[in-house]
């Protein structure tokens, strides 16, 4: 598509919500990723770990694929998604010294699966 008018294009009526509905998350695409994920992770801010998510994956695929597709036709992400906890990673050195570490924000596995390609 070709933008003739960036200004018209780019000005957005705050009255009229944009949504994205283009994107199709098919449940094989949601079983790849889940099939993909790192076994041992960190538990995620919805305590989910890996090993759970990857040994239930096909009762929970057709669930993810109906909140995915929600949550692109209201143009909203559950706040329970937009969580991250952010922990001090040691990169080495002493471990008296806050320089040498460095912040990991550890967000739900849930919410890693939509964000991967």
């Amino acid at each position: 598509m070709k933008v003739e008018n960036p200004d018209n294009f780019f000005m957005q009526d705050i009255q009229t919500p944009v949504n994205i509905t283009d994107i199709n998350m098919k449940v094989l695409d949601l079983e790849r990723k889940i099939e993909n994920m790192p076994l041992h992770s960190t538990l995620g801010t919805d305590s989910w770990n890996s090993i759970l998510i990857k040994k239930c994956k096909m009762p929970e695929v057709q669930a993810l694929s109906i909140v995915w597709r929600r949550s692109l036709e209201m143009g909203e992400i559950p706040n329970a998604l937009k969580v991250a906890d952010i922990a001090p990673l040691h990169k080495g050195g002493s471990r008296a010294l806050a320089k040498n570490y460095r912040p990991v924000a550890l967000t739900s596995h849930v919410i890693e699966i939509f964000e991967s390609d």
